[in-house]
């Protein structure tokens, strides 16, 4: 923790996801979980309770809150969430994984 805040980084990665109760969302999440612990990084989990949901503001509102130091956008392009999310941080590299 202390190196954390010398360093002005979280060493933890937040990733968002939806539909965690289907094999292909599931897998895709313990992989990213095993790469962020090989690089030495935590993960801050959340869910989207569905792909297409619009209100993605108070996910990245938690994110942000708890430093990450990076998104990994883990939710199948449906409805306009990925739309919505270039329009909100057009210089955020955001990662997106597809399942």
């Amino acid at each position: 923790m202390a190196r954390s805040l010398i360093r002005q980084r979280s060493q933890a990665i937040g990733v968002v996801v939806a539909g965690l109760s289907y094999y292909g969302p599931s897998r895709t999440l313990a992989g990213i979980q095993q790469q962020a612990t090989e690089a030495g990084y935590a993960l801050f989990l959340d869910l989207l309770p569905a792909p297409e949901a619009d209100a993605i503001e108070p996910v990245l509102r938690d994110l942000f809150a708890w430093q990450a130091d990076g998104i990994v956008w883990a939710v199948a392009e449906m409805g306009h969430n990925r739309a919505w999310l270039q329009q909100q941080m057009p210089n955020l590299p955001v990662p997106v994984v597809s399942s």
